[in-house]
């Protein structure tokens, strides 16, 4: 035989093993990719399963008993053995999911996701397993269930964590109590209960006696320790039914169901013993504390949750304005109480009226001081009442601030002033937003935005704020200031000479422009001292080359003053009042004939 008979040969029997070899092959790659798939189900902490409904066969593609941590030789061979690991209270499982299903399999399956618990008394470690079950069955030509397919997955740490958010959302993470939202809640249900039962309720509101002191005394951990501990003395004296809640720092809310007037007195009395009766152990030792409390009678003197606060608050006010640990019922000659309802009333008023775009804008001219020309507006609050009527929102912006409701009025001022200067490429305008303002992200954020591309827009708008807020935290304002500039605004402060800015304060701020107080020029031609003082502070925003506007111009005399110093600009009422643009005329306003033209 030669040699390319032997090669011809070998090649035929090479070509006659091929199939054998390729089999083995192929075996070989698929319990490598089954290996590999299981090692990746593992990595994952998952374990794979196919469940035969028909005959109740349940396949696992790993070691099921050691994947739910049960005894060696545990079998989970059915879907019934599986059943029977499940904890009691699991809210489904995973036959409910798929036997009691309304949905139709049109032939690709229905998919399910379903969690349940292995119960802690099945398992070695004797610990509650969660299980997140994600699958899909798959019905026979009658529609019935007879396959399904999934994974199982162990979640205890997320379950652990949604159990935490879950607490978290409902109490108090340093004592343990309530927090404000289900306080809040425990008084609504309390009203509810009295008002369906024809009894009274009762809110206590105690705070704890003399905190600071504490905190400087021993140290904010300590504090920490002696409102813990008072709330758990509240707590362990109250009857059961009733709840106990943070309202806010050292201050706890007690809700107490079922009580009359006079077993308030007595429950007082017992509630502020409770806090005295001994020391409570904190970090640094023994520390006495005491508790003072106002209470108000539900729903004879308050109907509403929030009315029930505030007045409780004032007794709680009335009492500690008395002595320490001391107990005062709510009576409704109390003047806070109607204060807070004015108030309430008064934020319902704003967010109505910025609900219903009644806060708008008037514009004021601010002239040059030589040419007499407009050289840009101020845009000022205004606010459309029930009547129509266009009325000037100076008054309002103080109760704002008290009520934290200026930031909306800033922000919808923002968004009108910036629409005015789209809808105006040669209208530049000054913009007062509230020292609160300067301290809001979403503010700025929106001044951005407001900005957008057109660089141009920037440069026609003057940001003012007053020199009183300036001054409150100079380095917070400068870094508020530098924001603004560097979006290519100007920045004015406004009322400038009521807060005494010194040459090192103004230096530092690194304003653009500032607009003299009125106070000073009001009455400048007849005040000598009002003219010194203005001057003054002329040539000071003139040695820092800020220009520089002076405001409440009443009369030619009193302009030519300020143009012989060296005023750039003058705004009052001589050169124009404020009066709105079209593009901010409610339709219906027109419609009843209201002037624009508007009248401070």
């Amino acid at each position: 035989m030669n040699k390319n008979q032997e090669t011809g040969r070998d090649l035929e029997d090479g070509d006659s093993a091929r199939p054998d070899q390729r089999a083995r092959t192929v075996t070989d790659q698929g319990a490598r990719m089954q290996t590999g798939l299981d090692q990746i189900l593992s990595a994952a902490d998952c374990l794979a399963y196919e469940w035969s409904l028909a005959d109740d066969t349940l396949r696992w593609s790993g070691d099921a008993a050691r994947f739910f941590n049960l005894g060696a030789g545990s079998r989970i061979g059915s879907g019934r053995e599986y059943a029977a690991l499940l904890q009691d209270e699991s809210t489904i499982n995973r036959y409910d999911e798929i036997v009691n299903s309304k949905d139709y399999d049109a032939g690709e399956g229905i998919a399910y996701q379903i969690e349940y618990a292995i119960a802690g008394s099945k398992t070695l470690s004797g610990e509650t397993l969660w299980i997140e079950d994600t699958g899909r069955w798959y019905a026979d030509e009658s529609g019935g269930a007879i396959r399904a397919v999934g994974l199982v997955r162990r979640n205890n740490t997320r379950h652990e964590h949604v159990q935490e958010l879950t607490y978290l959302s409902h109490y108090d993470q340093q004592t343990g109590v309530l927090n404000r939202e289900r306080l809040i809640d425990a008084i609504e249900t309390a009203l509810e209960n009295a008002a369906r039962e024809r009894k009274t309720a009762v809110m206590v509101l105690a705070c704890v006696d003399n905190l600071a002191h504490i905190n400087q005394a021993f140290g904010y951990h300590v504090g920490d320790d002696v409102i813990a501990g008072v709330a758990e003395r509240l707590k362990r004296n109250l009857r059961n039914g009733d709840s106990i809640g943070r309202y806010g720092g050292n201050k706890f809310g007690l809700v107490l169901n079922g009580c009359t007037a006079r077993e308030l007195e007595v429950a007082g009395e017992r509630l502020m013993e409770s806090v005295r009766e001994s020391v409570i152990l904190t970090k640094a030792g023994p520390v006495s504390a005491t508790a003072s409390m106002g209470a108000v009678i539900m729903p004879r003197h308050a109907e509403d949750a929030r009315t029930a606060m505030n007045c409780a608050e004032a007794a709680l006010d009335k009492s500690k304005s008395r002595h320490v640990d001391n107990f005062i019922i709510f009576e409704r000659s109390d003047e806070r109480c109607q204060r807070h309802k004015r108030n309430m009333g008064f934020a319902d008023d704003i967010v109505a009226a910025l609900n219903n775009r009644r806060v708008i804008p008037a514009f004021q001219p601010v002239v040059d001081a030589r040419s007499g020309g407009t050289a840009f507006y101020e845009c000022l609050l205004r606010l459309e009442n029930a009547n129509g009527e266009i009325v000037s929102g100076g008054p309002l912006i103080p109760l704002a601030e008290q009520l934290g409701l200026i930031r909306l009025i800033d922000h919808r001022m923002l968004e009108m002033a910036a629409r005015a200067l789209a809808a105006d490429s040669d209208l530049r305008l000054s913009l007062n937003i509230s020292p609160l303002t300067t301290t809001c992200p979403n503010w700025m954020a929106l001044l951005a935005a407001s900005i957008g591309v057109d660089q141009t827009r920037a440069k026609r708008l003057i940001v003012e704020i007053t020199e009183t807020a300036a001054l409150q935290n100079i380095e917070e304002t400068s870094g508020f200031i530098s924001q603004v500039r560097d979006m290519g605004c100007k920045v004015a402060i406004d009322d400038f000479g009521a807060g005494y800015t010194s040459f090192h304060n103004l230096k530092m701020l690194e304003v653009d422009m500032v607009k003299l107080d009125g106070g000073f020029i009001e009455k400048l031609s007849e005040s000598k001292d009002d003219q010194f003082f203005t001057r003054t502070l002329i040539d000071l925003a003139r040695n820092f080359e800020l220009e520089t506007v002076a405001e409440w111009v009443t009369d030619e005399r009193t302009a030519d003053m300020l143009r012989e110093w060296g005023v750039d600009f003058l705004q009052g009422f001589i050169y124009g009042k404020p009066e709105l643009r079209n593009e901010f005329v409610n339709p219906a306003r027109e419609e009843h004939g209201c002037d624009m033209a508007l009248a401070i």
